[in-house]
């Protein structure tokens, strides 16, 4: 893995292991599964394969990790949005314990 820095953000040079999909890598790195596509212009049946490489932006955001008794309006009023925002930003309709919430 190889760090960038680019206007104190810090994009991530990530090379693709022989069990990663992009949602595994997603889930590791806390971003979308679409910026991820976006972001490497992959088109929306294309998946990825040992050896590519990945730019993983990271973004100004936070990364939640749901833990037990939490519910979605708990966590949104933590962060200050909506659940409706989550839910969206997330693809989710439910939360689960362990989940990992792009904020």
């Amino acid at each position: 893995m190889k760090v960038l820095n680019d206007d104190s953000k810090l994009d991530i040079i990530y090379f693709v292991k022989g069990s990663d999909t992009l949602s595994s890598i997603a889930s590791k790195f806390c971003v979308s599964i679409s910026s991820l596509k976006r972001d490497n212009n992959l088109n929306n049946n294309e998946e990825v394969e040992e050896g590519d490489i990945l730019w993983i932006r990271q973004k100004n955001a936070f990364c939640h990790i749901v833990k037990p008794v939490e519910t979605l309006k708990d966590i949104a009023a933590l962060y200050g949005v909506t659940e409706e925002y989550i839910k969206k930003t997330n693809g989710i309709e439910s939360i689960f314990i362990g989940q990992k919430l792009f904020i």
